[in-house]
C-alpha cells in the first residue's frame, strides 16, 4: 500500500520522499513544496549578497584606515628621527 500526501487534508498518494524535509508529497504539493524552497533559496542568496557587500565595504573602510595609521606612523617616526 502506498503512503498518503502528508499535506492536511490531502488524500492523494505520495509520489515522492523529500530527501530533507522527509514528507511523502502528491505531486501537486510536490510543485508547491519546490515554490516555497525556491522562494526560500532566493531569499537567502538576497540575504547573503547584501551581507557580503557590508563585508567588502567594512573591510575596504578598514585597510584605508589601516594605511592611513601606517602612513602616520611613518611620519611620526621620521619626525622623531
Amino acid at each position: 500500500m502506498s503512503q498518503s500526501c502528508t499535506t492536511p487534508q490531502c488524500e492523494r498518494a505520495s509520489q515522492v520522499l523529500c530527501d530533507h524535509c522527509k514528507q511523502n508529497l502528491c505531486g501537486q504539493h510536490l510543485n508547491e513544496h519546490n515554490n516555497s524552497i525556491d522562494f526560500a533559496t532566493e531569499k537567502l542568496d538576497q540575504q547573503q549578497e547584501k551581507i557580503l557587500y557590508i563585508i567588502q565595504s567594512k573591510m575596504s573602510k578598514f585597510v584605508h584606515e589601516q594605511e592611513a595609521a601606517r602612513d602616520d606612523i611613518d611620519t611620526l617616526t621620521s619626525t622623531i628621527h
